[in-house]
């Protein structure tokens, strides 16, 4: 009997876990505004990229008589044309795919005046409509005659 009470005693202990103590084990609370999901760690790498912008000068007669310089942001793959259309008046010619006049300044073919740009201090060999922004670029629209 002795036995028995012995080899119950085991048992019991077995299933009681010896004792310890069967609390349910949470997992720790965690605040949601701490949780990190896909798209906040996307945030935290955007947060330091800046947005693409260029700055576009317009001249008359000589390149120094500035006439207005303006900074805006721009979408990857936006042409210059683009930008143009959207922040300045323009005309254009050649089936738009050249710039021929700008805010009511308009090319004059008996002045041979027109307005030529450059691209970071070079020369466009390229219309507006084909000229692919890059951050941070330079683009220089002077009218001035070709005489």
């Amino acid at each position: 009997m002795r036995l028995m009470f012995s080899i119950l005693f085991a048992v019991l202990l077995t299933i009681t876990g010896c004792g310890a103590n069967n609390e349910a084990v949470e997992d720790p609370v965690q605040d949601p505004a701490q949780e990190e999901t896909p798209a906040d760690t996307q945030d935290d790498v955007e947060e330091g990229v800046e947005e693409p912008y260029v700055t576009i000068v317009l001249s008359q007669d000589d390149q120094e008589n500035v006439v207005s310089e303006n900074t805006v942001s721009f979408e990857e793959g936006q042409t210059l044309m683009d930008v143009m259309q959207e922040h300045y008046e323009i005309t254009t010619a050649y089936e738009g795919a050249f710039i021929s006049g700008i805010n009511g300044i308009e090319s004059d073919d008996e002045t041979s005046s027109y307005w030529l740009y450059t691209i970071n201090g070079e020369e466009a060999l390229v219309g507006a409509n084909e000229y692919e922004l890059e951050h941070e670029d330079m683009i220089h629209f002077h009218y001035a005659s070709l005489e």
